[in-house]
């Protein structure tokens, strides 16, 4: 009787441990992404509400349950289904990317012009499109708008985290970071 009330003890510790977000639930399809991006050498800010997703919102038909951003973290995205782009993310937030431009909240245009332009880069290397480029883990991308002749892209490359490795449970979760419990999945 009393191996089964620990048994019984064990399985709700887990159980419990899971629920309130110590893991992520497994799904068939989840990978993560680090991110930045900066406009006349300013670092967007992500970390806004209206940016992040509620990890319940992923059991409806919302346009960000496939990629999107949560848990006040501006700098990872979670992707939840193969295939998904660049702009896709950038479409679930309100967002338009082309290769030369990106409409901000449906209303601010920063488009390249002759003293200006967009610089993308997908793991440290230069790309001249970034709008159809497929998610993969652990990539880093950098979107950056401004004077090629003064913006440093060196300086801007080393604001990027490495987070998300710990999302994608690749690399040691720091010990005062809790992750969420995150109810997004995908059929594949």
């Amino acid at each position: 009787m009393k191996c089964f009330a620990i048994l019984i003890l064990s399985l709700l510790t887990i159980l419990s441990a899971s629920y309130f977000g110590y893991k992520e639930f497994t799904q068939s399809y989840h990978i993560h992404s680090d991110f930045v991006l900066f406009i006349d050498g300013t670092q967007f800010n992500f970390t806004q509400p209206e940016y992040m997703t509620s990890t319940d919102i992923c059991a409806t038909d919302y346009t960000s349950k496939h990629t999107h951003l949560h848990d006040a973290n501006g700098s990872v995205i979670h992707i939840h289904k193969k295939e998904q782009t660049v702009g896709d993310f950038f479409k679930s937030i309100g967002f338009a990317l082309t290769d030369d431009s990106l409409t901000v909240n449906t209303q601010v245009v920063y488009k390249n012009n002759t003293n200006k332009k967009w610089q993308f880069f997908i793991n440290g290397m230069a790309t001249s499109s970034l709008q159809d480029y497929p998610f993969t883990d652990l990539d880093q991308i950098l979107l950056s708008y401004g004077n090629p002749k003064t913006t440093d892209i060196s300086t801007e490359l080393t604001k990027m985290t490495h987070t998300a490795c710990v999302y994608s449970e690749k690399c040691p979760k720091p010990v005062d970071m809790v992750l969420p419990i995150e109810r997004c999945g995908s059929d594949e």
